[in-house]
């Protein structure tokens, strides 16, 4: 009986004696396991690579199989290197030609589709994002991709319609959704239909649209210091059980990027990425409002007040320019339950090379958590995590400018 389905439509065996398959299990990898993991994922590579020889099909089984396990395997480890990313990276681009040019059914190609999107959704910390980049490749098929492009666009546009609403929104769905409208030769009118893109119809000639400005905050500066911190980040979640949080500035808001969780049963989940909240609201956003001018303040909290107002009650005047006090004071913000309750966090201001705030790091944890003594130690923990990732910029301005 043969293992895969060839071109005459039979299923694809799921049940292959992987050698890989026991080696990529969930935390399979330790914090200094980059090395290890290098090689697993080599020799992973290696064995669906000589499947494919003979049978393309099961080869393909084995790679989506290998994308799925990625992640969960090597989520503790310390990616601060770099090294590991590389190598995740190496493995989509070696993968994903084989998951397409497999000859399998329809029905066997959305199943695999639909275990990717799940691997995808569940990459935290990411390390197989950039395979949303390759979802109209993965279809294999110009229909296929039309009908996920057509599963994927309400998400887009309901992230659109929040934007439109001043309300900085995110999803996992936008590259996923491009690439297979792309794929299917949709993007063009889905991107003037969407604000994108300007078709002038006397000239035949397009252009930028106002929803293309939107979309450029993904270009800002601040997204490279998203990735020179997440290590950073997942160092501290894992160091005090608790959910870290990376924001940065924007204008008179800060934008939550990344959130990073620890071991601790009870789960600190306020804030998540693509969220927007007003300086001085949550101890990041503070963190970053104290390092800033008077000036900045007030004209900040003035532009804020109806917003505060409606949805952050206790965030009062008053009370941020106290925490602002105190954050001058201690040098790191510890917001004492003020968007909700029983929901504490200790937050420092991230600045760049020229001294000016760009970001924070934050911890957030339930009030019995962050009592004195832990809330100081937590305190002056994000300090120093601060101020390395202040050397890190420059470092990596540096070397950009070589």
């Amino acid at each position: 009986m043969p293992h895969g389905s060839g071109r005459s439509g039979s299923t694809v065996a799921t049940s292959h004696a992987w050698a890989f398959r026991a080696r990529f299990r969930r935390n399979a990898f330790g914090w200094r396991g980059t090395r290890k993991a290098i090689e697993r994922l080599n020799e992973a590579v290696g064995e669906i690579d000589r499947m494919a020889r003979t049978d393309p099909a099961l080869a393909g089984e084995g790679a989506v199989l290998l994308l799925e396990k990625l992640s969960p395997a090597v989520n503790q480890i310390d990616s601060s290197s770099g090294a590991l990313g590389n190598a995740a990276n190496g493995v989509i681009e070696r993968m994903v030609p084989l998951i397409a040019a497999a000859p399998v059914p329809r029905r066997v190609r959305e199943k695999w589709l639909d275990r990717l999107l799940d691997a995808i959704q569940d990459d935290d910390p990411p390390h197989i994002e950039s395979l949303s980049e390759h979802l109209g490749a993965l279809c294999a098929d110009p229909a296929l991709a039309s009908h996920w492009a057509g599963q994927l666009l309400p998400m887009v546009r309901l992230v659109l319609v929040d934007r439109r609403s001043n309300t900085y929104a995110y999803s996992k769905s936008s590259t996923l959704c491009y690439s297979a409208l792309f794929y299917a030769g949709r993007l063009t009118r889905t991107l003037v239909d969407e604000g994108f893109v300007l078709h002038d119809r006397a000239s035949g000639r397009y252009r930028p649209g106002p929803e293309a400005f939107a979309v450029g905050l993904a270009a800002e500066p601040s997204y490279t210091l998203q990735r020179l911190a997440a290590p950073t980040l997942r160092a501290l979640a894992i160091e005090s059980g608790d959910t870290g949080f990376f924001k940065v500035l924007h204008g008179y808001e800060s934008i939550c990027l990344s959130r990073d969780e620890g071991d601790f049963p009870i789960r600190n989940q306020l804030s998540k990425p693509g969220d927007r909240w007003p300086l001085g609201v949550g101890a990041g956003s503070c963190a970053i409002l104290a390092a800033l001018s008077d000036e900045v303040i007030d004209d900040a909290l003035l532009r804020s007040a109806k917003l505060r107002a409606e949805r952050f009650s206790r965030c009062t005047d008053t009370a941020i320019r106290r925490l602002v006090r105190d954050t001058r004071s201690r040098g790191y913000c510890l917001q004492p339950g003020m968007v909700i309750e029983d929901s504490w966090a200790v937050g420092a201001v991230v600045c760049g090379g020229n001294g000016q705030p760009v970001a924070s790091i934050s911890i957030a944890a339930i009030k019995s958590r962050l009592g004195t003594a832990r809330s100081a130690a937590m305190g002056n923990r994000l300090m120093q995590a601060s101020h390395g990732l202040t050397l890190l910029q420059t470092e990596a301005a540096d070397r950009s400018s070589l």
